[in-house]
């Protein structure tokens, strides 16, 4: 079954302007548990350098230190799931928010056994921003090139993932959406409902 290691929530509105955002780190794993996960997990959530309890595996970089703060954390998923609720209530009614992301279904699937309430309340609907780049580097293939090698400082943790992910629905925005052809009220920012961008890179497929 599926763990969470870490949660982070942007909400935005319309237009991707950013009305709130939290992030935390779940507790309640062992080092042993830890050390057990999968290469990708240890490979990329160890620590930055030596001296930690989780120093980088020897032939790859230092991580970007998820494990070391799993391990110190004392939140649960239902204090995480409350804390997101808190959020999520204040600007999206039950419903009318999609889940945005990327690959975002995974998350979802994750979210409807471990934190319930949020899934009920969110939209069905997603937003997959891997669906645009796919379609981008078949319809766009130059301006794809653009956004392939842009500079990045991508380090799989989870506000760092949500922020690109909005990053990249603004390119995308600005590529396949021309201003002209967007209703006046999305065009001005007069519509009140939102997105709510979330990313779960912690989950362990055990």
């Amino acid at each position: 079954m599926p763990e969470i290691l870490e949660v982070a929530i942007i909400i935005t509105d319309r237009n991707l302007q950013e009305l709130d955002r939290g992030h935390w780190v779940l507790g309640g794993f062992s080092r042993e548990e830890l050390e057990a996960l999968g290469e990708f997990h240890k490979a990329n959530f160890r620590d930055a350098g030596l001296g930690g309890n989780f120093p980088p595996l020897v032939g790859y970089s230092g991580g970007n230190g998820l494990f070391s703060d799993v391990l110190t954390s004392r939140l649960s998923a239902e204090d995480v799931e409350k804390e997101v609720m808190r959020i999520v209530t204040q600007h999206c009614p039950p419903g009318e928010c999609p889940l945005v992301g990327y690959s975002v279904q995974c998350d979802r699937e994750v979210l409807k056994d471990k934190m319930p309430r949020l899934y009920r309340h969110l939209s069905h609907q997603i937003i997959d921003v891997s669906g645009f780049f796919t379609v981008a580097r078949l319809w766009l293939p130059e301006q794809w090139q653009y956004w392939d090698r842009k500079s990045s400082d991508y380090n799989h943790r989870a506000v760092n993932d949500v922020e690109d992910a909005i990053e990249a629905l603004r390119w995308v925005r600005n590529k396949f959406f021309s201003e002209s052809l967007l209703p006046l009220g999305i065009a001005q920012g007069y519509s009140s409902s939102g997105l709510s961008a979330l990313s779960l890179p912690g989950i362990s497929r055990k």
